[in-house]
């Protein structure tokens, strides 16, 4: 099974979402999955969940749990949309909730508990 494919059913990532990339920095002892929309599928704003123009895109990343010793980091092209109401927002991502940076981090090991953890959204730094 190839990375996109392998990373893609692991992370649960569906149609309109697809996995672009993997990229393994052994000396950075990273993963980062890079996540992208197809624009194939109309968005919506993710306020009042009516159907919206798109505006541009933006790139985000978020902590997932580690693949084995190495940090897991989503980075998605997230689409903004347009909305009348509620102006230029991005749209909701599947693999986060509504709160993603106050959700913890896992450490490595530290996977107690039936509830699956939500990523958590890293800030630029």
């Amino acid at each position: 099974m190839r990375d996109k494919k392998l990373y893609s059913r692991i992370l649960g990532i569906e149609t309109p979402w697809f996995v672009s990339d993997v990229e393994l920095s052994l000396q950075a002892q990273q993963v980062k999955v890079f996540i992208e929309h197809t624009g194939k599928k109309g968005c919506q704003c993710r306020v009042c969940a009516k159907p919206c123009p798109g505006y541009d895109h933006i790139i985000q990343k978020w902590r997932h749990l580690d693949t084995c010793q190495f940090q897991t980091i989503l980075v998605a092209r997230v689409p903004r949309v347009q909305c009348p109401e509620h102006k230029v927002l991005a749209i909701d991502v599947p693999w986060a909730d509504q709160a993603p940076d106050t959700q913890p981090c896992s450490k490595p090991g530290s996977l107690t508990g039936s509830k699956r953890q939500q990523p958590r959204l890293l800030h630029d730094q």
